[in-house]
């Protein structure tokens, strides 16, 4: 390496610094030294294709530094193409290096993950340590400048997405941070170094990631990358997150979906279009966790996309998948307003058309089931519904961007088995489901609501009890495809079916509350639902003997004639129905 470029690299530099246990093979070396091309560009199970690799480093440094196995690379990219790259061999860097102060070496990076003279004496590095001095001053490269607030401003946002950071990715399955300051004394004698002193930040985890993710992800990129058909893979994660000694743990529901012969035929012209060359591989996130209800959904390309005015999506999960991104990585690529009524050419665009309308819908149905079946198995415990029903958005709060993967998704989904019937222990489809959401009820009546629902249930109907928000949302997406009760179908129900006889005196009278309800009264001939001082029950007729309205005193005169009068406690509610 010439001296020239040795320095440029401050080693003693504030530097953000970024360690994994696993040691570069030669392909790993291969790929971060082509600064202007990729090899994993064909390769459609790597992540760092899609721009969020090695790359992005230069945003924050000038000169990279990498340790790995035997070698050391230090990038300068301002270089020509055949000087960019400068290679030590570890085994050899005892010796006096051109280019290279070992004084700064050791009092830069020594104590760190165990870089140190050891390490020189072994001539290996059990890891890979990457080094990347933050930019103090403008370069060509770029005048964006970085010190350790901004660095730890960036590691507070991490910090914000560390219950999901690691659910998308291949590999990982652990993330440390922390800041390291300089011990009181230091040497500059070659090898001679205290230990920094390291002050954690956050640390996050695959609760016993060996057991069971590790596998399902090696399994289903092995399946992705042999198999022509769709593969799925679901995954339940428990991410373990200590912060400031506080140890949380956040559990998911993750299922992964690869399109494979299923694809219609534009989207599989895309797919194997080489100037894309992308991979169809999508992802649904579900948070399991039902006492952190202010859960919003995310986009992910593997980690997150920046947050970037009130909400992403609108979603209650979390979606991923190999989108194509904007230069900055903060958005997908969409149709602009200008587009929407033309026909699209840019792949990017389409491509992210059929990802979000035609992937993601058949991963949501996919997850929804899994998640169905799972609360079979479990015996339908309420936890689990509440999970599933949750998987329903409040239409409105969807981002117009999304609406069109929601419609798609419960189409996919509303003709199979969705809604739990409690009383009858049954999963239905939206065809067989009634729901009782009472639009037009002031709130305040909630013993009306009780005992509709009672009667629906005692006349066998398929009641679903599901958030208001979900019957509206299908209301929205499927007008007239959706059974929600009404005065005028609970009379039809209760007279082709007399099992309502059977309910208690208060609740039949408030069902005769709900019946009137809507201020007509035709509906109540021939229910039996005038409860008489007898203590029986009358049914309405227009032709039929008069009942009386009358005091208690009054009826107690006439013993044998109770059946003519209206039981007193049922006088508010006829009083009601104007009857």
């Amino acid at each position: 390496m010439p001296a020239s470029m040795a320095l440029i690299f401050d080693l003693m530099a504030p530097a953000l610094c970024v360690y994994n246990d696993a040691v570069f093979t030669e392909q790993d070396w291969e790929g971060i030294t082509m600064i202007y091309s990729s090899i994993k560009e064909e390769d459609k199970s790597k992540v760092g294709r899609f721009g969020l690799g090695f790359k992005s480093v230069f945003h924050i440094t000038d000169y990279p530094c990498i340790i790995s196995g035997d070698k050391m690379l230090l990038i300068d990219p301002q270089q020509p193409t055949d000087r960019v790259n400068a290679f030590f061999e570890i085994p050899l860097m005892h010796d006096p290096w051109e280019g290279l102060d070992m004084n700064d070496f050791y009092n830069g990076l020594g104590g760190y993950f165990g870089v140190d003279q050891r390490m020189i004496s072994d001539g290996h590095f059990n890891g890979t340590l990457f080094w990347f001095p933050l930019r103090e001053r403008a370069s060509p490269l770029s005048d964006t400048l970085y010190d350790e607030r901004k660095i730890l401003d960036l590691l507070d946002g991490l910090k914000s997405e560390a219950p999901s950071i690691l659910i998308f990715l291949r590999n990982l399955e652990s993330l440390t941070v922390f800041t390291a300051k300089e011990c009181y004394q230091r040497t500059s004698t070659f090898g001679t170094h205290e230990h920094n002193r390291k002050r954690p930040s956050f640390h996050v985890r695959i609760k016993d990631a060996e057991h069971q993710v590790r596998h399902a992800r090696e399994e289903f990129i092995a399946k992705m990358d042999t198999n022509s058909s769709d593969v799925t893979s679901m995954t339940d994660y428990c991410i373990e997150v200590t912060t400031d000694g506080q140890v949380t743990d956040y559990y998911w529901a993750v299922l992964n979906y690869f399109v494979g012969t299923s694809a219609s035929g534009q989207f599989l012209t895309l797919i194997n279009d080489k100037d894309i060359s992308m991979s169809p591989c999508v992802s649904i996130a579900v948070s399991l966790d039902q006492s952190r209800q202010q859960f919003e959904g995310h986009i992910y390309c593997f980690m997150p996309l920046p947050k970037e005015g009130s909400k992403l999506t609108g979603l209650p999960f979390h979606v991923n998948g190999f989108f194509a991104l904007s230069q900055n990585r903060h958005h997908l690529k969409w149709v602009t307003d200008e587009q929407k009524m033309q026909k699209i050419y840019d792949k990017n665009v389409l491509w992210n058309q059929y990802m979000v309308t035609e992937a993601l819908p058949k991963t949501f149905k996919a997850i929804y089931l899994y998640l169905v079946h799972r609360a079979q198995r479990n015996g339908n415990p309420n936890e689990d519904i509440m999970n599933i029903n949750r998987l329903i958005p409040d239409f409105p709060n969807v981002l117009d961007k999304w609406r069109q993967f929601m419609f798609n998704a419960l189409s996919l989904v509303k003709s199979e088995k969705i809604f739990f019937c409690r009383h009858l222990n049954a999963w239905i489809p939206l065809q067989q489901s009634i729901f009782a959401s009472f639009d037009n009820l002031p709130r305040h009546l909630d013993h009306v609501r009780s005992s509709v629902k009672k009667c629906l249930q005692y006349m066998g109907q398929y009641l679903v009890e599901v958030p208001d928000e979900t019957v509206a949302t299908f209301k929205q997406l499927f007008p007239g495809q959706v059974t929600d009760v009404t005065p005028l179908l609970l009379a039809r129900y209760m007279k082709q079916n007399m099992k309502y006889m059977d309910l208690d005196d208060k609740a039949k009278l408030n069902i005769l509350e709900y019946l009137v309800s809507d201020a007509d009264n035709t509906k109540l001939e021939n229910l039996h639902l005038i409860l008489l001082a007898s203590r029986d029950w009358a049914a309405f007729h227009q032709r039929g003997e008069p009942i009386y309205i009358c005091d208690e005193k009054i009826i107690s005169l006439f013993p044998l004639l109770t059946n003519r009068f209206l039981a007193p406690d049922a006088r508010e509610t006829v009083y009601k129905s104007g009857t």
